[in-house]
C-alpha cells in the first residue's frame, strides 16, 4: 500500500483543522450517551476538517486526483461522511452513512 510521504504534514494538518469545541459549562460528558456529545460537534467544524484531509490527500504523490473520493461513516462518523461529501462535492464522489443497530434490533421474540 502506497505510504504516506510525511508523518510531520499529517499532524500538520491535524492541528490546522482541529478546533476545541466544548460542552456547555457544568455538563460532564460522561453523563452523556456518544451521539449526545457528537451532538455538540459543530457542522462547519467536519466540512472544514474534511476540506482540510483532501487537500492533504490531494498532495499526495500517490493519490489520483482525476478520481473520487468514497468515505464510508458508521454510526457517529456518518454524519460527518456525508458533511465531507457536501464540503468537497468535486472530490468526494460517494458517502454512505452506516447506521448503528438499535439494541434488540432484529432479534426474534
Amino acid at each position: 500500500s502506497p505510504q504516506i510521504e510525511s508523518a510531520a504534514a499529517i499532524e500538520s494538518v491535524v492541528e490546522q483543522a482541529s478546533e476545541p469545541w466544548s460542552l456547555p459549562p457544568g455538563m460532564d460528558p460522561s453523563d452523556l450517551e456518544l451521539d449526545e456529545v457528537v451532538a455538540f460537534i459543530p457542522a462547519y467544524a467536519t466540512m472544514r476538517d474534511a476540506k482540510a484531509c483532501v487537500t492533504f490527500l490531494d498532495a499526495q504523490k500517490s493519490v489520483n486526483r482525476k478520481r473520487g473520493i468514497g468515505s464510508c461513516g458508521y454510526c457517529m462518523g456518518g454524519p460527518f461522511t456525508v458533511r465531507s461529501a457536501y464540503a468537497v462535492p468535486d472530490r468526494v464522489k460517494a458517502a454512505m452513512h452506516r447506521r448503528m443497530a438499535e439494541p434488540g434490533a432484529g432479534e426474534s421474540r
